[in-house]
């Protein structure tokens, strides 16, 4: 017999991250029972094995409530989601999971395609499966391009001038999401568009690093990952960088830690 839905669990993807954690506290402290999905891409694993990353262990500290369950587990696995479905009968899904470098995405357009487009897809697959019909998604301001009007309000255009990869995953998105509402009209979806977000909890315990963390920390994962991802296929020499080269590409003390 098939276990009924709980009405207060949802689950939230992208969890670790610093939107969704944020949305978390919100979740716990309303009453609501939370689910946490997150690949840890951009977030900080737990010190020790078997824990959760920094982000979701504060999370609890400053609810004082514990997460329904952690998984760590990538969108675009069909098998890894199905079976998380498969154990909870969520009401709802937040959706902020995405890779979001605005940069990155213009340097590997493919990889924010088939993370950003491709998971989704695959989430909303098994939400049909399961009858979970109910999604928040993150979408981004940047679905509105380059500003014919400010402020920008709802009715500005989008997609006509999208500037960069990341901007176009999110705008592919909201389409897909409002042709599923067109054909199945049983499907609630809200889009969240913002643009920067900043501040933190008034705890301290959740927040934005300040700049100078952030472009460090950028330079020395972003483009190291990417960097290990193209030495590990052999293309360096096939990518075009400014100045002809990959090192000129990325300001001196960041590739000399590579």
């Amino acid at each position: 017999m098939t276990a009924p839905v709980n009405h207060h669990l949802i689950l939230v993807t992208g969890a670790a991250g610093y939107v969704g954690s944020h949305c978390l506290v919100e979740l716990l402290t309303s009453g609501y029972d939370v689910v946490a999905l997150d690949n840890c891409i951009n977030a900080v694993e737990g010190h020790l094995p078997d824990t959760l990353p920094e982000s979701l262990q504060r999370v609890q500290s400053i609810t004082g409530r514990n997460l329904l369950a952690y998984y760590k587990a990538d969108l675009n696995n069909a098998t890894e989601l199905e079976d998380i479905f498969s154990k909870h009968r969520f009401s709802a899904v937040v959706h902020f999971a995405s890779l979001k470098a605005v940069g990155e995405s213009c340097i590997i357009p493919l990889e924010y395609y088939r993370n950003n487009v491709g998971g989704t897809m695959t989430l909303l697959d098994t939400m049909r499966a399961h009858s979970v019909r109910r999604l928040i998604f993150s979408s981004s301001a940047t679905v509105y391009g380059t500003p014919e009007f400010l402020p920008i309000t709802e009715e500005h255009h989008t997609g006509r001038n999208c500037t960069n990869p990341y901007g176009r995953t999110k705008y592919f998105i909201e389409e897909i999401l409002k042709d599923l509402c067109a054909s199945e009209t049983d499907w609630s979806i809200t889009s969240l568009r913002y643009f920067n977000p900043v501040g933190a909890h008034p705890s301290g315990m959740l927040m934005v690093k300040s700049m100078n963390a952030v472009k460090t920390e950028f330079l020395n994962e972003q483009h190291r990952n990417h960097w290990r991802r193209l030495q590990s296929s052999q293309q360096l020499d096939a990518v075009h960088y400014p100045g002809g080269s990959w090192k000129a590409a990325f300001p001196e003390g960041a590739w000399k830690r590579l």
